[in-house]
């Protein structure tokens, strides 16, 4: 599910700022919306990540456990950025 470059980048920014809606990461990644939804979708689907409503804007947060927050590490890396430990 992780070995694809949007779904990491997804992860490592949602691991950086704790939460983002749809058009938040699709600015921030410089993708498209529709291509940010799908990957949430997918990641959801695989509880990879959380989503909750807030109005009309659906927030999305990494789910918490060990092996993801080493995944988020190991993205980091993989897109040669330092981490800030």
């Amino acid at each position: 599910m992780l070995g694809n470059l949007p779904r990491l980048r997804i992860l490592y920014v949602l691991s950086k700022t704790g939460q983002c809606c749809v058009h938040q990461l699709a600015e921030i990644l410089d993708m498209n919306i529709s291509n940010v939804s799908h990957n949430l979708r997918k990641m959801h689907d695989r509880r990879i990540v959380k989503k909750k409503r807030d109005g009309l804007n659906i927030y999305y947060t990494i789910s918490h456990d060990k092996g993801l927050s080493k995944a988020c590490k190991i993205a980091g890396e993989l897109l040669g950025i330092a981490s800030e430990s």
